[in-house]
């Protein structure tokens, strides 16, 4: 241990205060302490008040607690030093500060404790305040109040600090409970605030409290200014601003090296470029320039790359000026298809996309340049971008115009364009090398047309097949305005293609290897869904084939992908198979192909993007997914004209409506990969014996290898060779339900999770009144639906109504009305709910039942309500062979023993005497099940 003393005073300083603090008389006097703690913010705040307050050197404490530090002194040209810890205040002033500047040593923390606060104890303070810091990313939920939070020492109260000059400290939340009532060392740790928790915890006679801030590491002269606002706002300090001052020896040296460097350099002005980003250069500019002599190169490349640009749009205005006019008139009087051949069009399409292209390019590299290296251009440079936004939004306008008008061609015959030319209509034959040109700027050619939920083509009239005398398939939307199109570009700023790519020499444009890579990203985002699954044995290209019928669906209904996609067919010959999808007959290639290819640019693959949820990571809604799995799976030729109307695109159909009817087991087998709600599957079945197919079909009907691959357990109560077809739609079934299933028995709601037995007390309030007992009984019921079509279930309905064990109520869903087939010969008979109730427990057992709830025949209404067809807005096809039915428990038991009672029925007026001979015999007929859908 030191010999030295604790605390020296200093010859020159003010010295401490006189007097001495005891427990009924508090001096005013207060000392204000930083901790070292989280990012030194209590540090720096006491420097920002030693400066503000104009506080002088006191004395300075042992250096022998602390971790080696020393600098110098604040202020100009100081010979001084400074040590770890000193103290400053002023003559006849009642605020005092202790600025620590190093921690102390990990094996003299408790005798540093110690010392400090006897020394505060003996020398007359009045109050403390510990200035803390705590780790931000350590608060709790609770503690997401407020920032800055107080803490009481122990033997500390809140009388104690009113009375003191912290008493503004009150007003911000106190932390937690006080550390005095916390026997648990480990309750009072803060994380990152230092010898806080020990200043806190130790005896004295001052009253102590700490402030505490949650900060993070980083730059925090902020997080400083916060912490002296609030120290100077509750002592109620008069301060204008606070502004810190240098500390640190080092904020010196930096200074003299700043000032050396700028003396033995001549003063230029610093570089005016704002290239790459709007940031601004921070290089000096070169000799009687503005830039530096990097940016002086590059300010060059720009100018030329802008000016070749803007020669080539104006050469080219000037060239088509008369021909571009006449047909801007033609097109805003209303052009129709006898006025124009399918020539005329591709050929205005052509110099239309072209200028487009050049105006494009022109105005971005002209506002590059200008906003780089001019501060975004004088009144004539905006006129001009003012002139050329408004030229791309009329070729945008013209070319939309060609695509609609290109679109109805390619549906069927019009007048002017002939049947024959639909297989040679080609908008854009060199469209590979405009795309080229442009360096796959992602070109905007194409208005982003408002279409429909592609899970139907909506009501109203519908297109025929090609070449019949139908209207067009869809009748182009009206595009949205000029301002909803470009709505996402900046006015007078860099291009929105966003940031430069590559600056080799081999480049034709800055820009053109930065899009490229994203039209790859965006190719490969796209065909990741049509591509096949690789070593899938059953079923690999299903799911393919029906993301490819989403994706038809999506550009038949788009009049520019459309025309995009019949000029590459017609340019590669691609030609619509009549054969169902197989194994070896995978259409969803040619999609992908079309796709890769460099008919669709940038915006265009941006647009399908857009239009399709899935590509988007979006969940879809189970009937869309089941449109475009029955489009997939759906016969060429079922004698329904009206379902067979269909328009061929890129090696699959378009069709006209959505497929109403069943769908065959393999379409099935393509949705049960795609949807895993076994709720959804049954809300998008076509008739009540597909819904009944596929909940038998979770247990029963499958191939083992589907239910490996898909890491569904096979149910143990099933025998070997029973392999669930659906066994992602396999619920959790007791013995009786999986019987219910396999036999084609749905039972859609119950009670078993109903409380059956109920005794209750009543005690009144008022004195005197003798308490009443009451019992409260429900029993269990089932509401199934099965085909009366089934003689055998027909037979267990009118079993379960001949039992005595059961309340039948049962009716046939015939339209207008039902048909009652079981009705009970008492209302009461049905009763749902009871109650019974006596003065004592013996009157009430032997008090009548008084009925509360009973079931009408009204109450199959009330299950319809709720079944899915209901709920998705469907009607099932064969809804008057569906047999209602709700069995009740007569025997008054429990659900188990009523639920097997009723299986045991079942399985009965199916002829079987046990559940292994049900399972036998039903697995021979699983296929014949099958093959009836």
């Amino acid at each position: 241990m030191s010999d030295r003393p604790f605390f020296r005073l200093s010859a020159a300083g003010p010295g401490l205060p006189a007097g001495e603090s005891n427990a009924t008389v508090l001096v005013p006097f207060l000392l204000l302490q930083p901790v070292v703690s989280a990012g030194n913010v209590p540090q720096l705040c006491a420097d920002l008040l030693i400066h503000t307050l104009g506080l002088r050197h006191i004395g300075l404490f042992d250096p022998s607690y602390y971790a080696p530090a020393v600098g110098g002194k604040d202020g100009k040209n100081s010979p001084a030093i400074s040590s770890p810890m000193e103290l400053f205040g002023l003559p006849g002033g009642d605020i005092f500060v202790l600025q620590q500047r190093s921690p102390v040593l990990k094996d003299r923390k408790e005798e540093f404790v110690s010392k400090l606060l006897n020394t505060i104890d003996s020398n007359g303070f009045g109050s403390v305040l510990f200035l803390v810091g705590s780790d931000q990313s350590a608060r709790t939920d609770a503690q997401m109040g407020s920032n800055h939070y107080v803490i009481l020492a122990k033997d500390t109260t809140q009388e104690l600090i009113t009375s003191t000059s912290l008493t503004g400290l009150l007003e911000l939340p106190l932390l937690g409970r006080p550390l005095a009532d916390q026997d648990n060392l480990e309750n009072s740790v803060i994380p990152g605030t230092g010898l806080a928790r020990r200043l806190l915890r130790a005896p004295g006679t001052t009253p102590r409290i700490a402030l505490m801030q949650y900060v993070a590491e980083g730059d925090n002269i902020p997080d400083a200014h916060a912490m002296a606002t609030v120290v100077a706002k509750a002592l109620k300090i008069q301060i204008e601003e606070i502004k810190p001052e240098p500390t640190i020896v080092t904020h010196h040296l930096a200074l003299k090296v700043i000032q050396a460097c700028a003396m033995a350099t001549p003063s230029r002005p610093t570089c005016s470029a704002r290239y790459p980003h709007e940031t601004r250069c921070v290089r000096p500019a070169e000799f009687e320039s503005k830039w530096c002599s990097t940016h002086e190169e590059i300010e060059g490349k720009l100018l030329k790359l802008y000016k070749r640009h803007t020669c080539a749009l104006e050469a080219d205005i000037a060239f088509r000026k008369s021909s571009f006019s006449a047909r801007s008139v033609a097109l805003k009087t209303g052009i129709t298809d006898a006025m124009v051949t399918l020539e005329a069009l591709r050929s205005w399409y052509d110099e239309s996309r072209n200028q487009w292209v050049l105006a494009t390019r022109a105005l971005d590299t002209r506002i590059r340049h200008h906003n780089a290296f001019y501060g975004g251009g004088d009144a004539g440079h905006i006129q001009y971008l003012d002139f050329l936004r408004t030229l791309i939004s009329e070729l945008e306008g013209f070319m939309q115009k060609c695509d609609e008008l290109g679109y109805e061609a390619s549906l069927g015959p019009s007048a002017g364009i002939g049947v024959d030319d639909i297989e040679s209509w080609s908008f854009a034959p060199h469209l590979a090398t405009v795309a080229k040109g442009i360096g796959q700027m992602g070109a905007n050619i194409s208005i982003h047309y408002v279409s429909e939920s592609f899970s139907r083509m909506g009501p109203g009239p519908m297109p025929a097949q090609p070449g019949s005398s139908g209207q067009a398939l869809l009748t182009p939307p009206p595009s949205p305005t000029s301002s909803k199109r470009r709505k996402n570009k900046k006015s007078n700023t860099v291009s929105s293609l966003g940031v430069v790519g590559c600056r080799s020499a081999s480049c034709p444009d800055e820009l053109a290897c930065k899009d490229s890579q994203k039209r790859n990203a965006t190719i490969q985002r796209l065909c990741v869904f049509l591509e096949p699954e690789s070593g899938k044995s059953f079923g690999a290209s299903y799911r393919a084939e029906v993301f490819a019928t989403f994706f038809r669906r999506v550009i038949a209904r788009s009049p520019s992908l459309f025309v995009r996609a019949r000029t590459w067919e017609a340019e590669t010959g691609s030609v619509t198979t009549e054969a169902e999808p197989s194994h070896t007959n995978v259409t969803a290639g040619i999609i992908t192909d079309f796709i890769r290819s460099p008919a669709l640019t940038n915006n265009e693959l941006e647009r399908l993007v857009k239009k399709l949820p899935f590509v988007r990571g979006e969940s879809m809604p189970a009937e869309l997914i089941r449109g475009a799995v029955a489009d997939t799976f759906r016969p060429r030729d079922s004698g329904n004209i009206s379902h067979d109307n269909c328009i061929p695109l890129l090696g699959g159909w378009v069709y006209e409506k959505a497929w109403s009817l069943s769908m065959p087991p393999v379409a099935w087998d393509a949705l049960h990969q795609l949807v895993a709600c076994a709720g959804c599957a049954l809300g998008v079945s076509r008739s009540f014996e597909e819904a009944m197919w596929v909940r038998r079909c979770a247990f029963v009907g499958g191939r083992f290898e589907e239910a490996h691959r898909l890491g569904v357990p096979v149910p143990s109560c099933l025998p070997e060779g029973s392999i669930p077809r659906f066994p992602r739609w396999q619920d959790r079934c007791s013995s009786p339900e999986i019987v219910m299933r396999i036999l084609n028995v749905w039972l859609a709601a119950d009670n078993r999770k109903t409380k059956r037995l109920e005794l209750r007390k009543f005690t009144p309030k008022t004195h005197g009144m003798k308490s009443t007992y009451s019992e409260h009984e429900e029993r269990h019921w089932a509401y199934m639906r099965l085909r009366r079509s089934e003689k055998r279930l027909v037979s267990f309905v009118d079993a379960l109504s001949a039992s005595p064990n059961f309340i039948v109520l049962a009716q046939y869903n015939t339209k207008p009305k039902p048909i009652h087939v079981h009705v009970p010969s008492k209302e009461c008979d049905a009763w749902v709910s009871r109650v019974r109730s006596g003065a004592t427990p013996v009157a009430r057992r032997s008090a009548r039942w008084t009925t509360s709830t009973v079931f009408r025949m009204e109450i199959f209404e009330y299950f319809h309500k709720r079944a899915p067809e209901f709920k998705a807005g469907l009607t099932y096809l064969d809804e008057t062979d569906i047999l209602d039915i709700v069995v009740m428990d007569n025997t008054n038991g429990d659900w188990g023993p009523f639920l097997q009672s009723v299986g045991d029925a079942l399985l009965t007026a199916c002829g079987y005497s046990s559940l292994d001979c049900m399972l036998a015999g039903e697995l021979a007929t699983a296929r014949q099940s099958a093959v009836r859908i």
